[in-house]
């Protein structure tokens, strides 16, 4: 059996029960975060990973960071 059938056969028929009854919380988090999706211009795009290059953390944070509004 080639490593393919092998990962066909695993995805095919998986069970994450024990898994999920296992699975605990990372902790508490004070809300809950949402997907969403916007849509820079690469240029925009690069220069965000720049400042979040620089900043230390990943660019999604930087944005979040930059869009809060208390």
């Amino acid at each position: 059996m080639s490593n393919m059938d092998g990962l066909r056969g695993y995805c095919d028929q998986p069970d994450m029960s024990d898994a999920i009854g296992q699975a605990a919380p990372e902790g508490p988090a004070d809300e809950v975060l949402v997907s969403t999706s916007i849509r820079p211009t690469k240029t925009v795009r690069d220069r965000v990973r720049v400042h979040a290059d620089l900043a230390g953390v990943p660019a999604p944070a930087l944005m979040r960071q930059w869009i809060t509004v208390d």
